[in-house]
C-alpha cells in the first residue's frame, strides 16, 4: 500500500499514514491478509520493489496511473469491477478529442485477460453471467472471484441437487469451476452477516458452439423460473410443436429443471435456435 504525503511524511503533528493507514493495514494483518506499508509511493514502481508485490493499492488515479503508463505506456488495460455490467478499456482511458474519431487502440483488449475482484454480492451474478456470454469476445484466461457463498454453491452444484440451477449451467458451459476456500465473516472489516467462497474459473478447451449465446441464457432462464414445475410447462413456453422436440431428445416429462443435465439443456437450446433467427 502507498501512502498518502509524499515521502509518507508530513511537516505537522498529523499524518493521514499513523492516523489511517498504519492502523488499517495492522487490522488486515490481524486477519491474516498479506499487506505492508505504507510506502512512499515515488519509489514504490521501481523495477525490483514490483517483483515483490502482486498488487499495489494506491491512494489517488494519478499516483497509479502516472508510473503505470510510464513503466508500460499503453501496453496495460483498465478494468472497472462493482458495476453491473463489464466495462474494460485500453490504458489510454477516454477521452472526449478521440470521439467518434476512431482513434482508441483496442488491440490491448485482445490479450489474455486475469480477471480477479469481490463482486458485489447484490449484483454478482448479473456481472458473471455477462463475462460468461462475453459478447465483446475478450480473451479470458481465468477469472477469480469472491460470492456469497449461497450463491458459490449454485455456480458449482451439478444436476440433481437444490443448487442446481441456471448459472450452474451457463457457467460449466465454458468453465472448468473449482472452488478455492471458503471465507468466515470473520475475516472481513466490518463483518457481514454471509459466508463467502473463493471461485476460479479455467476456460474449458473445448465448449458445445451455439449461434447465439443468448440463447442459453434464455432457455435455463425460462426451465428455472418454473423449476417446482415438470418440464412440460417451460417446453410449452419455448416449442409449438413440443410432441417433436420430447420425442427426439427422450425427454422425460416427469422431471424437473434440476433433473436435466447441462447436455440437456444444451440439445434443447440447439432445437429453440432453430426456430429463432
Amino acid at each position: 500500500m502507498t501512502g498518502l504525503n509524499p515521502h509518507c511524511e508530513t511537516s505537522n503533528n498529523y499524518s493521514e499514514e499513523k492516523e489511517i493507514l498504519e492502523p488499517a493495514i495492522k487490522q488486515l494483518i490481524k486477519k491474516n491478509i498479506k499487506i505492508s506499508g505504507p510506502f512512499p509511493a515515488d519509489t514504490l514502481f521501481i523495477k525490483k520493489n514490483l517483483k515483490k508485490f502482486d498488487v499495489v493499492i494506491g491512494m489517488y488515479h494519478d499516483q497509479v496511473l502516472t508510473p503505470i503508463k510510464t513503466i508500460y505506456e499503453f501496453k496495460a488495460i483498465n478494468i472497472t469491477l462493482g458495476l453491473p455490467f463489464l466495462r474494460i478499456t485500453p490504458d489510454h482511458g477516454p477521452n472526449n478529442d478521440m470521439l467518434g474519431k476512431n482513434l482508441s487502440n483496442p488491440e490491448l483488449l485482445k490479450n489474455e485477460l486475469v480477471i480477479f475482484g469481490n463482486l458485489p454480492y447484490n449484483i454478482s451474478s448479473q456481472i458473471l453471467v455477462k463475462l460468461i456470454i462475453n459478447k465483446e469476445k475478450f480473451h479470458i484466461k481465468k477469472m477469480i472471484f469472491m460470492f456469497q457463498k449461497e450463491l458459490a454453491d449454485r455456480i458449482i452444484s451439478d444436476e440433481n441437487s437444490k443448487n442446481y440451477g441456471r448459472l450452474s449451467v451457463l457457467a460449466k458451459w465454458k468453465f472448468n469451476i473449482n472452488k478455492v476456500i471458503d471465507i468466515s465473516p470473520n475475516s472481513f472489516l466490518p463483518k457481514p452477516k454471509v459466508k463467502s467462497t473463493l471461485l476460479l474459473f479455467s476456460p474449458k478447451d473445448k465448449i458445445l458452439k451455439l449461434k447465439k449465446p443468448e440463447n442459453l441464457e434464455y432457455v435455463t432462464r425460462v426451465f428455472f423460473n418454473q423449476r417446482r414445475k415438470k418440464i412440460k410447462k417451460p417446453l410449452n413456453v419455448l416449442f409449438q410443436n413440443k410432441t417433436e422436440i420430447i420425442n427426439k431428445l427422450n425427454l422425460d416429462l416427469n422431471l424437473r429443471p434440476q433433473n436435466l443435465s447441462f447436455k440437456t439443456f444444451f440439445d434443447i437450446t440447439k432445437e429453440y435456435e432453430k426456430l429463432v433467427r
